[in-house]
């Protein structure tokens, strides 16, 4: 059994976000290439590009290590490029930290300059000025339905073993994602 989120379909939905605000050059922080969860953001970054006639660009697509360290270095990186991207979505809460980082130490303005979403809900995000707009995992969810899943299982309910559910993810749009 497993339980999972909508890793994909968290990461489509928020590049839809800033492909509808005429965002064109979409960067994309995430975790290692071989980790099932950078596959799945990336599936739903190509995705979202692709439904929408967007071009994906490599050189927007940085991999980390879901840590700090990566995110700030990932981030650096995309505003290195001779045309930077006008929005990021970093791929998980420790790299969004990193990507902020770095974005206050070269002083740059969300979201007049540049538009920002983090995958996880991150608690220091409503503090923050603006506010950080989220992808948020069902977390609450995900342990209620794992619980049952072990309940049932130690009750010798096998019906529909092994069982995946995929949970929704939800975009939490606040004032870092502006329109161009």
């Amino acid at each position: 059994d497993a339980i999972l989120t909508d890793n994909m379909g968290g990461v489509y939905t928020a590049v839809e976000e800033l492909i509808k605000r005429s965002h064109r050059r979409i960067g994309m922080i995430t975790g290692p290439e071989q980790m099932y969860t950078s596959r799945e953001r990336m599936k739903g970054y190509c995705r979202a590009c692709e439904d929408y006639f967007v071009e994906v660009v490599p050189e927007l697509i940085r991999y980390g290590n879901y840590d700090i360290e990566s995110g700030y270095r990932c981030f650096m990186e995309l505003m290195e490029l001779a045309n930077p991207p006008t929005a990021v979505v970093a791929g998980n809460y420790y790299m969004a930290i990193g990507a902020l980082q770095a974005i206050n130490e070269k002083g740059i303005r969300i979201p007049e300059q540049l538009s920002f979403i983090a995958y996880d809900h991150m608690e220091f995000a409503g503090i923050m000025t603006p506010k950080i707009s989220t992808v948020s995992q069902p977390l609450g969810n995900i342990g209620q339905v794992a619980a049952e899943r072990i309940v049932q299982r130690i009750k010798g309910n096998m019906e529909n073993y092994p069982q995946v559910d995929r949970l929704k993810t939800s975009l939490n749009l606040t004032g870092s994602v502006n329109s161009l």
